[in-house]
């Protein structure tokens, strides 16, 4: 009976162990249609730390997608870990350029966080500002990511 007790208490012991190792934290499938612009560029960069792709494509627009999906150090397969993220206020842009045409609305949002890539090609490693550009056509509908750049 001890024997059996103590391989019992073991199992639990690894069970419990293997919980709390260092893993991304688990991201929203979705984020509400009227999410602020921070919450939306906070909800992307959790999304790329967890490695849910599907999550943080769904929070760019169709055309930005598409040039994330070629770069040759994509977001979406080049990242180790996106940590300390601080997510900073919008600021009002007038929709122009900055992947902002066509749209009614627009805002930038500067982040800062610390960056690990598997490999270094078109950024550094370590503390990062970097600046997402939103956009959208009304109020009703929601924030899109629709270009980065330096913060």
């Amino acid at each position: 009976m001890r024997s059996v007790v103590g391989v019992v208490v073991s199992l639990v012991a690894a069970v419990l162990v293997g919980c709390n190792a260092a893993a991304p934290e688990t991201v929203p499938s979705s984020v509400p249609r009227d999410a602020s612009p921070t919450t939306v560029v906070h909800a992307f960069l959790d999304a790329l730390n967890a490695h849910d792709v599907q999550a943080a494509k769904g929070l760019l627009s169709p055309e930005f997608e598409q040039r994330m999906e070629s770069s040759a150090d994509s977001w979406f397969t080049n990242i180790v870990s996106i940590t300390n993220v601080e997510v900073g206020d919008p600021v009002s842009q007038v929709p122009g350029g900055n992947g902002m045409s066509g749209y009614q609305q627009g805002v930038q949002v500067v982040a800062h966080f610390d960056l690990e890539q598997r490999t270094v090609v078109s950024m550094h490693n370590g503390a990062t500002s970097w600046g997402y550009m939103l956009a959208r056509e009304s109020d009703g509908d929601p924030w899109l990511i629709v270009s980065q750049g330096m913060g």
